[in-house]
């Protein structure tokens, strides 16, 4: 059975990456792996300084959309303020 995805997708998951990268490639590739596909991808680079990493990744599957916070300030800015 091939798996059909629509346009928009019915599903956002987001993923904010800070400092430790360690376990990015694993996050993704599972994330990517499911059997679900009617989803966007929102990956937000909160301030690693690697941009070309999150443009390589972009580049892997269309579903990838890259948010980039350059926050100076080392806080996990992309977390909702009150």
């Amino acid at each position: 059975m091939a798996l059909t995805c629509s346009a928009p997708p019915r599903v956002s998951v987001v993923m904010t990456v800070a400092r430790d990268l360690r376990f990015l490639g694993e996050a993704v590739e599972s994330t990517l792996g499911q059997d679900f596909c009617d989803f966007e991808f929102i990956i937000v680079d909160d301030g690693t300084g690697e941009h070309a990493l999150f443009s390589s990744l972009a580049e892997r599957d269309s579903r990838i959309r890259i948010l980039t916070n350059d926050a100076a300030d080392r806080r996990v800015s992309a977390l909702p303020r009150k």
